[in-house]
Protein backbone atom coordinates (compact mmCIF):
# COMPACT_ATOMS: atom_id res chain seq x y z
CA UNK A 1 0.00 0.00 0.00
CA UNK A 2 2.73 2.44 1.04
CA UNK A 3 4.46 1.44 -2.55
CA UNK A 4 1.10 2.34 -4.22
CA UNK A 5 0.77 5.56 -2.70
CA UNK A 6 4.18 6.72 -3.60
CA UNK A 7 3.74 6.04 -7.34
CA UNK A 8 0.35 8.23 -6.82
CA UNK A 9 0.64 11.64 -7.73
CA UNK A 10 -0.56 14.16 -5.45
CA UNK A 11 -2.90 15.92 -7.32
CA UNK A 12 -4.58 12.57 -8.31
CA UNK A 13 -4.79 11.58 -4.71
CA UNK A 14 -7.34 15.21 -3.92
CA UNK A 15 -8.66 14.50 -7.62
CA UNK A 16 -9.89 10.80 -5.87
CA UNK A 17 -10.81 12.46 -2.63
CA UNK A 18 -13.06 15.40 -4.51
CA UNK A 19 -14.34 12.42 -6.50
CA UNK A 20 -15.27 10.36 -3.35
CA UNK A 21 -17.00 13.36 -1.17
CA UNK A 22 -18.87 13.59 -4.47
CA UNK A 23 -20.57 10.34 -3.91
CA UNK A 24 -21.24 10.41 -0.98
CA UNK A 25 -23.42 13.57 -1.23
CA UNK A 26 -25.08 12.41 -3.72
CA UNK A 27 -25.44 8.75 -3.02
CA UNK A 28 -26.16 9.25 0.60
CA UNK A 29 -24.71 5.89 1.29
CA UNK A 30 -21.31 4.96 3.43
CA UNK A 31 -18.78 4.72 0.76
CA UNK A 32 -15.53 2.53 1.76
CA UNK A 33 -12.20 4.65 1.98
CA UNK A 34 -10.65 1.71 0.07
CA UNK A 35 -11.91 3.44 -2.97
CA UNK A 36 -10.06 6.58 -2.90
CA UNK A 37 -6.89 4.32 -3.49
CA UNK A 38 -7.90 2.32 -6.35
CA UNK A 39 -9.94 5.29 -7.79
CA UNK A 40 -6.72 7.49 -7.84
CA UNK A 41 -4.54 4.63 -9.04
CA UNK A 42 -6.92 4.18 -11.81
CA UNK A 43 -6.92 8.14 -12.74
CA UNK A 44 -3.40 7.67 -12.39
CA UNK A 45 -3.22 4.86 -15.15
CA UNK A 46 -5.75 6.52 -17.44
CA UNK A 47 -4.08 9.76 -17.67
CA UNK A 48 -0.80 8.52 -17.85
CA UNK A 49 -2.58 6.65 -21.21
CA UNK A 50 -4.54 9.33 -22.55
CA UNK A 51 -0.94 11.62 -22.59
CA UNK A 52 0.62 8.87 -24.62
CA UNK A 53 -2.89 8.78 -26.79
CA UNK A 54 -3.42 5.13 -25.97
CA UNK A 55 -6.85 4.16 -26.68
CA UNK A 56 -8.65 2.06 -24.32
CA UNK A 57 -11.42 -0.22 -25.21
CA UNK A 58 -14.29 -1.22 -23.08
CA UNK A 59 -15.95 -3.57 -24.43
CA UNK A 60 -19.02 -3.57 -21.42
CA UNK A 61 -19.66 0.23 -21.91
CA UNK A 62 -23.10 0.09 -23.92
CA UNK A 63 -24.58 -2.49 -20.72
CA UNK A 64 -22.84 -0.13 -17.79
CA UNK A 65 -24.77 2.95 -19.85
CA UNK A 66 -27.71 1.17 -19.40
CA UNK A 67 -27.43 -0.62 -15.96
CA UNK A 68 -25.84 1.49 -13.90
CA UNK A 69 -27.52 4.69 -15.32
CA UNK A 70 -27.62 7.06 -12.01
CA UNK A 71 -23.58 5.90 -11.38
CA UNK A 72 -22.80 6.65 -15.28
CA UNK A 73 -23.99 9.83 -14.43
CA UNK A 74 -21.60 10.30 -11.62
CA UNK A 75 -19.06 9.01 -13.42
CA UNK A 76 -19.06 11.79 -15.69
CA UNK A 77 -19.14 14.43 -13.01
CA UNK A 78 -15.66 12.38 -11.75
CA UNK A 79 -14.67 13.15 -15.12
CA UNK A 80 -15.57 16.99 -15.19
CA UNK A 81 -13.32 17.16 -11.83
CA UNK A 82 -10.45 15.82 -13.34
CA UNK A 83 -11.07 18.09 -16.14
CA UNK A 84 -11.50 20.86 -13.94
CA UNK A 85 -7.97 19.90 -12.38
CA UNK A 86 -5.85 19.30 -15.43
CA UNK A 87 -7.44 20.34 -18.20
CA UNK A 88 -7.61 16.51 -19.77
CA UNK A 89 -10.91 15.55 -21.44
CA UNK A 90 -11.38 11.63 -20.96
CA UNK A 91 -13.25 9.84 -22.97
CA UNK A 92 -17.01 7.70 -22.56
CA UNK A 93 -14.84 4.29 -22.11
CA UNK A 94 -13.09 5.76 -18.80
CA UNK A 95 -16.30 7.19 -17.69
CA UNK A 96 -17.93 3.61 -17.65
CA UNK A 97 -14.86 2.21 -15.86
CA UNK A 98 -14.82 4.47 -13.05
CA UNK A 99 -18.74 3.65 -13.10
CA UNK A 100 -17.53 -0.03 -12.45
CA UNK A 101 -15.53 1.48 -9.19
CA UNK A 102 -18.58 3.29 -8.29
CA UNK A 103 -21.02 0.20 -8.26
CA UNK A 104 -18.23 -1.48 -6.62
CA UNK A 105 -17.78 0.85 -3.50
CA UNK A 106 -21.53 0.78 -3.15
CA UNK A 107 -22.21 -3.02 -3.66
CA UNK A 108 -21.02 -6.11 -1.34
CA UNK A 109 -19.29 -7.52 -4.39
CA UNK A 110 -16.17 -8.41 -5.49
CA UNK A 111 -14.83 -6.56 -8.38
CA UNK A 112 -13.89 -9.14 -10.30
CA UNK A 113 -17.40 -10.84 -10.31
CA UNK A 114 -18.85 -7.38 -11.07
CA UNK A 115 -17.73 -7.35 -14.75
CA UNK A 116 -19.12 -11.39 -15.19
CA UNK A 117 -22.57 -10.18 -13.53
CA UNK A 118 -21.99 -7.44 -16.34
CA UNK A 119 -21.98 -10.06 -18.72
CA UNK A 120 -24.84 -12.46 -17.05
CA UNK A 121 -27.16 -9.39 -17.11
CA UNK A 122 -26.83 -8.61 -20.42
CA UNK A 123 -27.19 -12.62 -21.39
CA UNK A 124 -30.33 -12.77 -19.86
CA UNK A 125 -31.81 -9.70 -21.29
CA UNK A 126 -30.88 -10.99 -24.60
CA UNK A 127 -32.41 -14.58 -24.14
CA UNK A 128 -35.75 -12.76 -22.52
CA UNK A 129 -35.73 -10.39 -26.01
CA UNK A 130 -35.01 -13.77 -28.59
CA UNK A 131 -37.92 -15.78 -26.47
CA UNK A 132 -40.42 -13.04 -26.95
CA UNK A 133 -39.35 -12.03 -30.17
CA UNK A 134 -39.57 -8.36 -28.78
CA UNK A 135 -36.81 -5.75 -28.13
CA UNK A 136 -37.37 -4.47 -24.70
CA UNK A 137 -37.99 -0.84 -23.99
CA UNK A 138 -34.53 0.24 -22.13
CA UNK A 139 -36.45 3.95 -21.06
CA UNK A 140 -39.05 2.22 -19.54
CA UNK A 141 -39.68 1.72 -15.42
CA UNK A 142 -40.41 -1.96 -15.81
CA UNK A 143 -37.27 -2.28 -17.48
CA UNK A 144 -35.05 -0.83 -14.92
CA UNK A 145 -36.86 -2.84 -12.25
CA UNK A 146 -36.08 -5.85 -14.54
CA UNK A 147 -32.37 -4.74 -14.66
CA UNK A 148 -32.29 -4.00 -11.11
CA UNK A 149 -33.69 -7.57 -10.07
CA UNK A 150 -31.18 -9.29 -12.05
CA UNK A 151 -28.30 -7.19 -10.82
CA UNK A 152 -29.25 -9.00 -7.30
CA UNK A 153 -29.78 -11.78 -8.78
CA UNK A 154 -26.42 -12.29 -10.45
CA UNK A 155 -24.98 -11.57 -7.52
CA UNK A 156 -26.46 -14.20 -5.37
CA UNK A 157 -25.66 -16.39 -8.44
CA UNK A 158 -21.88 -15.29 -8.96
CA UNK A 159 -21.57 -15.47 -5.06
CA UNK A 160 -21.75 -18.60 -3.21
CA UNK A 161 -21.01 -16.83 -0.13
CA UNK A 162 -24.54 -15.04 -0.41
CA UNK A 163 -26.71 -17.69 -1.69
CA UNK A 164 -29.59 -17.88 -3.72
CA UNK A 165 -33.16 -17.97 -3.20
CA UNK A 166 -34.34 -21.65 -2.09
CA UNK A 167 -38.12 -23.30 -0.18
CA UNK A 168 -41.01 -20.65 -1.52
CA UNK A 169 -40.15 -17.54 -3.36
CA UNK A 170 -41.86 -14.30 -2.46
CA UNK A 171 -43.53 -14.11 -5.32
CA UNK A 172 -44.38 -17.32 -6.79
CA UNK A 173 -46.49 -17.69 -9.82
CA UNK A 174 -48.65 -20.38 -11.42
CA UNK A 175 -46.23 -22.38 -14.15
CA UNK A 176 -49.62 -23.50 -16.06
CA UNK A 177 -50.77 -20.06 -16.27
CA UNK A 178 -47.33 -18.42 -17.58
CA UNK A 179 -46.04 -21.11 -19.75
CA UNK A 180 -44.20 -19.50 -21.43
CA UNK A 181 -42.12 -17.38 -18.64
CA UNK A 182 -41.40 -20.06 -17.28
CA UNK A 183 -39.62 -21.65 -20.23
CA UNK A 184 -38.08 -18.00 -20.38
CA UNK A 185 -36.94 -18.59 -17.26
CA UNK A 186 -35.79 -22.61 -17.88
CA UNK A 187 -33.99 -20.96 -20.77
CA UNK A 188 -31.77 -18.88 -18.67
CA UNK A 189 -31.22 -21.37 -15.98
CA UNK A 190 -29.76 -23.50 -19.30
CA UNK A 191 -27.06 -20.74 -19.86
CA UNK A 192 -26.39 -19.99 -16.74
CA UNK A 193 -25.50 -23.42 -16.08
CA UNK A 194 -23.54 -23.49 -19.52
CA UNK A 195 -21.48 -20.66 -19.83
CA UNK A 196 -21.56 -19.41 -16.13
CA UNK A 197 -21.47 -23.02 -14.22
CA UNK A 198 -24.42 -21.86 -12.24
CA UNK A 199 -27.59 -24.24 -11.26
CA UNK A 200 -30.16 -21.55 -10.67
CA UNK A 201 -32.73 -22.68 -7.98
CA UNK A 202 -36.24 -23.75 -8.72
CA UNK A 203 -37.60 -20.73 -6.43
CA UNK A 204 -34.89 -18.35 -8.19
CA UNK A 205 -36.05 -18.90 -11.60
CA UNK A 206 -39.76 -18.58 -10.41
CA UNK A 207 -38.59 -15.11 -9.08
CA UNK A 208 -37.35 -14.88 -12.26
CA UNK A 209 -40.60 -15.91 -14.33
CA UNK A 210 -42.67 -13.36 -12.12
CA UNK A 211 -40.49 -10.39 -12.97
CA UNK A 212 -40.64 -11.62 -16.84
CA UNK A 213 -44.30 -11.20 -16.14
CA UNK A 214 -44.05 -7.98 -15.09
CA UNK A 215 -41.71 -6.69 -17.55
CA UNK A 216 -43.79 -7.54 -20.50
CA UNK A 217 -47.32 -7.12 -18.98
CA UNK A 218 -48.30 -10.34 -19.83
CA UNK A 219 -52.04 -10.90 -19.92
CA UNK A 220 -53.69 -12.48 -16.42
CA UNK A 221 -51.32 -11.37 -13.76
Amino acid sequence: MAHLLESIPTVNLVISEDIVQMLRRELNVDINDKILIALADHISLALDRERKGIPCENPLLLEIQQFYRKEYALAGRALQIIKDYLGIEMSEEEQGFITLHIVNATMPQRSDRLIVSVQLVRDVLAIVSEHYATTLDVASLPYERFVRHLQFFAQRALDPAAGQVNGDALFRIDETVYPRAFSCAESIADRLASTYNVVVTNAEKSYLAYHIVNLLGESGL
